[in-house]
Parts: C-alpha cells; sequence; structure tokens
C-alpha cells in the first residue's frame, strides 16, 4: 500500500426530504425554499392540521421523510393541533432505592 486512498461521492440527482417529522411548522417555508426551491427543485408541501398530544406546531406526520424524492414533488406533512384528548403525562423518572 502507497498510502493512496480515492473517496467518490455520486448523486442519484433527487432531493432528499429530512428530518421534517418534528420541525416547527414555523421553520417549513424556509426550509423548503432554502433546501429546494432555491436550487432549482420545486419541491412543495401541503401542511394539514390534526390534533395531538404532541406540542401545537410540530409536525407529526410527513408523506415523505427521510428519503429522495422527485424533482417536482408535493410533500403532505401533519401538524399538531396541540388539543389531544387522552394523552398520557410523562412520568418523572423514577429514583433509585
Amino acid at each position: 500500500s502507497d498510502g493512496f486512498s480515492l473517496r467518490v461521492y455520486y448523486s442519484i440527482g433527487k432531493p432528499y426530504i429530512q428530518g421534517l417529522v418534528g420541525k416547527d411548522e414555523g421553520s417549513l417555508q424556509s426550509y423548503f425554499f432554502d433546501t429546494f426551491e432555491s436550487k432549482g427543485a420545486k419541491i412543495t408541501y401541503v401542511a394539514q392540521h390534526r390534533n395531538s398530544c404532541e406540542p401545537k406546531g410540530i409536525v407529526i406526520e410527513a408523506s415523505h421523510d427521510d428519503q429522495f424524492v422527485p424533482m417536482n414533488s408535493k410533500i403532505w406533512v401533519t401538524i399538531s393541533s396541540g388539543n389531544g384528548s387522552n394523552c398520557d403525562p410523562v412520568a418523572p423518572p423514577e429514583e433509585s432505592p
């Protein structure tokens, strides 16, 4: 071995949707513009709201997340309204004896 190494990077030419679930609704517009539209991809999103135990305004579902999508795609995101019922309260951690 002569210590020479070669690292090759390649793209499959498709945008990658990453980490939508858990994002704040207020950050979606800039995420889609900065990550996709400003670079030529026509990736749009449609927001729908649903009652959930998650905090209001948090993305709880996405039609595509952590995956490659075509250059012209519409992503459906579900955003928590924050008023779910029968939510389990977070239990405090048990103390060791």
